[in-house]
């Protein structure tokens, strides 16, 4: 399945140069995550959500990659900011997102790296990420 993915790579990347969108982005990601490639996905993740900030998606897809591979900060961090992300249109994927998020928070739950970020304030003072 590799061979797919890698080949998907090579079709996604040229078609982002003509067609950049957070579809092709996601999709990016996805394929970067399937071939381990966790900082490439991150990246991809991240320019499909700098795109349209206001979509839930990726970073939802973020939350995950960063539980899947053991990054247990940055999954709490980002699993906890989408909880307290605004909803602008109410539907059954943000609730299912935010569902997910809560248990990623509830896996971490009393444990050092969870309770270290209930104690973590921004810069702006506005609480938990």
């Amino acid at each position: 399945m590799a061979g797919k993915h890698e080949q998907a790579v090579g079709v996604l990347q040229h078609a982002v140069k003509y067609y950049p969108n957070t579809v092709v982005y996601t999709t990016l990601g996805n394929s970067y995550r399937e071939l381990n490639k966790t900082g490439d996905a991150e990246q991809s993740y991240l320019k499909a959500w700098y795109m349209i900030p206001c979509r839930f998606y990726p970073k939802y897809l973020l939350a995950r990659l960063y539980d899947e591979t053991g990054q247990a900060e940055k999954a709490l961090a980002v699993a906890r900011e989408l909880l307290e992300k605004e909803v602008k249109i109410e539907s059954t994927a943000v609730r299912e997102i935010k569902a997910e998020m809560e248990k990623i928070i509830r896996k971490y739950q009393g444990s050092p790296v969870g309770f270290k970020l209930q104690k973590w304030k921004s810069p702006q003072g506005d609480g938990n990420r």
